[in-house]
């Protein structure tokens, strides 16, 4: 269900299309906005047009350039747009009665005669030149020309700059995102919602729409896309919401629009929801003779979902025999950019149309263009303005500007003249120079050369008037001029700058007004700061030769400066120059980052920068081996070895405890006494390190391969351990439950046993006895018969165990004691398992007697004693006890474990070591040099030197000969360097290479406008080209990481490739070959 996104400013933004065709002969209208009047201004140009008529030269005639100084979103071009909207301005320009008063109010202290001048005010006596709308311009160059009184022509100054800035800005994004799309996508304004305010929302549709984007919006979707004079309608999602289901929503939409049903599809599931109620919909649709337009996709993987729609769509096509139906339009949109619209290129998608809101119609990338409104001319006299910024300073006098194309069509210089000189002739050599640069020139045979500068508003001259073009016509040729230039150009990363030059004689004119108008400083060999250099002041300096020599030698030697603030010091402290010449020379290096400074008790301290150190050594032509005393590592000498003297060189002080203070103890005694001698009264002589001892801090390095194999032990040796802990611990618990559970029951088991023991004692053994000393069998008779089990220990008390048993009538013996043991009645705890084991031997077997079980004095009056009877043994364990003879089981899992872990390791040891031997390779093919140029600048801290541009494409192939696993491919940035300067730099995108498996590489080494310094002085020439070969070094390391064994086994390979390069001006663009020319390690 996609979104209605129109409203009425962009209605009639597209409506105008059609109405624009018949306005070359009406007159020209007022302006769009209702908010572009003449009020539309800064209150200082009223000011200034004021300071003009007080003064006289108001009606003075005077000429302005309006231009841009460095073109936009990191490019090399820009799109112009603005000019209707500014001569609609210019047309309609007038105050209006209501205005007068406004001013009145706001500048109360002008004259009436003032107001009275604003209210006749017209542009009839101005004039205005320009590049036609849609036309790529470059920095410097005059976009619009305005020629008139000076009091009028200010007046223009901010409703111009204003009017065009945003307006190149917009279409300038709109062509970019045009250019990464491709001409045979769609592009859709989805801007209104996103616009900061109604007011902006037509003039982004307009210039976006010049910018090349096809279409204003849905509402005007058919004007390009299907040739038609329909609206183009898309259902939003809120209609969707709003009813019972989304296919009931397709279906009510495509009732109301039959002909333009184009729905949003990621409401609820691309896939399983919108793309099949979309269908139906559709079907039902060309059943009945009407055809739906397509789908949008709003969210998720817009790549991967159009993909899988255009598979839907064909595949309905071929089972319903529907023909075009594959062919069904798919829109994407979602914040697109640039980046964005490239990496669906990369990825591979099947969209036709992206919608470009947000990013388009507030320029994201960069807010604002920079253009500025300049004088160059007043009464014919050149006017220049000078900064201390050389890109800050214009180019004088009225000038016309032409652009000259080579043999394959392309544009090559854009050249401003003088306006009386003779204009370029196609066939004829001309001398294009840099505009600042003396040492940027060439010449130039042109085969097409356009003037760029046209009249769009002739005031009161009769000139001819350029019409101003109707929307297509603005658009056909952004197009046409866009095609025209070189791909190096347009490229979005890294592009070559484009040339603006100025003719021979206009650039010894600009150079001749430029001394003529640059103040010149006044030279004192030493300056009075007391007298001429009280509060703030301002003075020129110039530090001889030889001075400045002498300060830079001794802060390279040192790499460290320092020096009083005392301005009135004759000399410096180290070197023979005057104080105040080594501050402001070390204040002008810290203006370019040379040095840092510290300021601590009326001293200044410098130290060398790294970008200080290269300036210095190229200022004072040293070679690279001599380095600044601050990188020198310094060797510390020998220590004192120890006891070999007094423990420092100083001599001792006075006592610290003297007089009345007592002294508390003395450290030799407690510390083991003088070192050498006699011990103290605490130790004495510890031994400790002989005198020739030389302490010193080693560390050893290891291999990387060493390290990644004992941190694969360790681990392996840890989870083990752990492992082991954890089946203790449980075992242990399971016992103690085991042993809780069966302690009863193993109890009554050797209680049974027990009660099974019986003595069997013969008749003619025993006493006689009467009746009356019969034993009683009743339950509750004194005489009733006990029996006694002792236990094999009879020292030991917790070896008597006493166990009394009321026999039954049948099974007692026939003759009894006549009276139980003393000891009835006491019990003790139950005989372990363990306490019976040692019943096993003959000598430890168990013994039932009458006599076992009292102690000493436990017989009662009138006892008989049993006689002495055979020992009674017990052969074997009792039940259950054999449950913990043998090995326990956890010392079968433990063991299990461990040689798991172990067997583990050493194949993941064998692993690894079999994936060393499978390094990648790296083939170096060729290194192509599309240009390579080097031309005058200032680097970021305005320091003037020699920049170089250096643009190259690097070709190798990457081969993974692993037989068992593929490899993720990082790399260290790509350097080309001349000597140690690097001039020009690349990067690999990161990869995954499979097994056994290569591809080939392409990466850009690219270096913009890299400073020199003088170290590239062999390169440079007079025409900014290298006099012959030269030789460079290619250098980077590819990173390899393998995953054998998931995560645990990662091998690293290392490949340091460097290859030595010969690059030839005269033969840029041939690939050069590197395959005999490279080192890998």
């Amino acid at each position: 269900m996609a979104a209605l996104a129109s409203g009425n400013g962009t209605i009639d933004a597209a409506a105008t299309a059609e109405q624009r065709q018949t306005a070359e002969a009406a007159p020209i209208r007022s302006a769009t906005n209702p908010m572009v009047t003449p009020l539309l201004t800064d209150l200082y140009q009223f000011t200034m047009a004021y300071a003009y008529w007080k003064a006289g030269k108001h009606l003075e005639r005077a000429v302005f350039d309006l231009y841009f100084r460095k073109n936009p979103f990191g490019g090399e071009y820009t799109v112009f747009a603005g000019l209707e909207e500014c001569i609609r301005l210019i047309a309609n320009f007038h105050f209006k009665e209501e205005d007068i008063s406004f001013m009145r109010s706001v500048m109360p202290t002008c004259e009436d005669g003032f107001f009275e001048y604003l209210r006749e005010v017209d542009c009839s006596d101005v004039e205005v030149y320009a590049v036609p709308e849609g036309s790529v311009v470059f920095p410097k160059v005059p976009l619009i020309r305005v020629e008139g009184p000076v009091a009028v022509v200010q007046l223009l100054e901010t409703p111009f700059v204003n009017l065009v800035n945003y307006a190149s800005l917009v279409t300038t994004n709109a062509a970019r995102h045009r250019f990464v799309a491709g001409n045979t996508k769609y592009l859709l304004e989805f801007g209104l919602r996103r616009a900061q305010s109604p007011d902006e929302i037509v003039d982004k549709s307009l210039h976006s729409h010049d910018g090349s984007s096809t279409c204003m919006d849905f509402l005007s979707l058919v004007q390009t896309w299907l040739s038609k004079l329909q609206l183009s309608e898309s259902l939003h999602g809120v209609f969707g919401e709003t009813n019972q289901s989304e296919l009931a929503a397709f279906t009510s939409y495509a009732l109301a629009f039959p002909n333009n049903f184009l729905a949003l599809v990621d409401t609820y599931d691309v896939i399983r929801s919108g793309i099949p109620n979309f269908c139906a919909v559709a079907l039902a649709l060309n059943d009945l003779g009407y055809k739906a337009s397509g789908i949008r996709l709003d969210s998720g993987d817009l790549a991967y979902l159009s993909i899988e729609a255009r598979k839907f769509f064909q595949a309905i096509e071929k089972e319903f025999n529907v023909p075009g139906f594959g062919k069904m339009s798919i829109t994407a949109s979602n914040d697109l950019n640039e980046e964005t619209l490239d990496a669906l290129n990369k990825q591979g998608h099947e969209i036709d149309a992206f919608g470009i809101g947000t990013y388009l119609v507030t320029c994201y990338t960069q807010a604002a263009l920079g253009c500025v409104f300049k004088l160059v001319e007043i009464n014919k006299q050149p006017r220049i303005k000078l900064s201390e910024d050389v890109t800050k300073v214009s180019i004088p006098c009225k000038k016309r500007c032409f652009r000259l194309y080579g043999r394959e069509g392309y544009a090559l210089v854009d050249i401003m003249t003088g306006e009386n000189e003779t204009p370029p002739k196609v066939g004829e050599r001309i001398l294009c120079r840099h505009p600042f640069n003396e040492s940027k020139r060439a010449y130039v045979v042109p085969q097409r050369v356009e003037e760029l500068l046209k009249c769009y508003w002739p005031g009161s001259s009769n000139k001819p008037r350029e019409d101003l073009p109707v929307l297509k016509i603005i658009r056909d040729r952004c197009m046409q001029q866009l095609e025209q230039m070189r791909s190096d150009h347009m490229r979005r990363l890294n592009p070559t700058p484009y040339k603006v030059s100025v003719s021979g004689k206009l650039y010894d004119f600009i150079h001749f007004l430029w001394l003529s108008e640059a103040p010149v400083g006044e030279l004192q060999e030493t300056p009075d700061f007391n007298e001429s250099y009280k509060g703030f002041a301002y003075f020129f300096k110039i530090i001889p030769k030889k001075n400045r020599h002498e300060i830079c030698k001794y802060l390279f030697q040192e790499g460290v400066l320092f020096a009083k603030k005392d301005y009135n010091l004759a000399k410096h402290p180290e070197i023979e120059v005057p104080n105040l010449q080594v501050i402001k020379l070390m204040q002008s290096f810290k203006s370019r980052e040379y040095v840092r400074e510290t300021f601590a008790w009326q001293h200044y301290y410098w130290y060398l920068t790294n970008d200080g150190i290269e300036y210095l050594r190229t200022y004072l032509n040293l070679p690279s081996e001599i380095v600044p005393a601050t990188l020198k590592k310094s060797s510390r000498p020998p220590p004192r070895p120890f006891g070999s003297g007094p423990p420092g060189d100083r001599p001792r002080g006075p006592p610290r405890f003297e007089g009345d203070r007592p002294r508390f103890g003395d450290r030799d005694g407690y510390r083991g006494g003088p070192r050498g001698g006699p011990p103290g009264d605490f130790g004495g002589d510890k031994g400790g390190a002989p005198p020739e001892f030389q302490p010193s801090f080693r560390v050893q390095l290891y291999h990387e391969e060493t390290l990644v194999r004992w941190a694969m032990s360790v681990w392996v040796l840890k989870v083990g351990l752990a492992l082991a802990v954890v089946v203790v611990v449980m075992e242990q618990v399971q016992h103690r439950q085991w042993s809780r559970s069966s302690n009863g029951k193993r109890s009554r088991k050797a209680a049974d046993k027990k009660k099974a023991v019986v003595a069997d004692m013969p008749s003619h053994e025993m006493d006689v006895k009467t009746d009356s000393e019969v034993t009683s069998n009743a339950t509750s008779s004194p005489a009733r018969p006990v029996y006694y089990v002792q236990s094999p220990s009879r020292d030991s008390h917790d070896g008597e165990k006493t166990t009394t048993t009321t026999t039954s009538f049948n099974s007692s013996p026939a003759l009894s004691p006549p009276r139980s043991h003393s000891s009835v009645g006491r019990h003790s705890r139950e005989s372990s398992s363990s306490r019976f084991s040692g019943s096993l031997k003959p000598a430890g077997a168990r013994k039932i007697s009458p006599h076992d079980g009292g102690g000493r004095g436990s017989r009662r009056r009138g006892c008989k004693t049993w006689k002495e009877c055979s020992v009674i043994e017990e052969e074997g364990l009792l039940d259950g006890e054999e449950d913990d003879a043998g090995v326990p089981r956890r010392c079968y899992f433990l063991g299990f474990v461990l040689a798991f872990f172990v067997l583990f390791s050493f194949f993941a040891l064998i692993l690894w070591g079999a994936s060393r031997n499978q390094r990648p390779r790296i083939i170096m093919k060729s290194i192509t040099f599309d240009n390579f140029i080097i031309q005058a600048g200032t680097d970021a801290s305005l320091v003037p030197t020699d920049m170089a541009t250096l643009n190259s494409t690097l070709k190798f192939t990457y081969r993974n000969t692993g037989s068992f696993f593929g490899v993720h491919v990082t790399s260290t940035p790509i350097d080309l360097n001349y000597y140690q300067l690097t001039l020009a730099s690349g990067n690999m995108n990161n990869f995954y290479q499979s097994r056994k498996s290569k591809r080939e590489l392409r990466v850009a080494v690219k270096g913009h406008q890299v400073p020199l310094y003088g170290g590239g002085s062999s390169l440079s020439s007079s025409e900014g080209k290298t006099s012959g070969p030269v030789g460079m070094t290619l250098s980077f390391t590819a990173r390899s990481r393998a995953y054998v064994l998931g995560k645990l086994v990662k091998p690293k390979f290392y490949s340091n490739v460097q290859c030595s390069v010969t690059m030839d001006q005269t033969k840029l663009g041939t690939p050069v070959s590197l395959k005999n020319s490279c080192r890998y390690s």
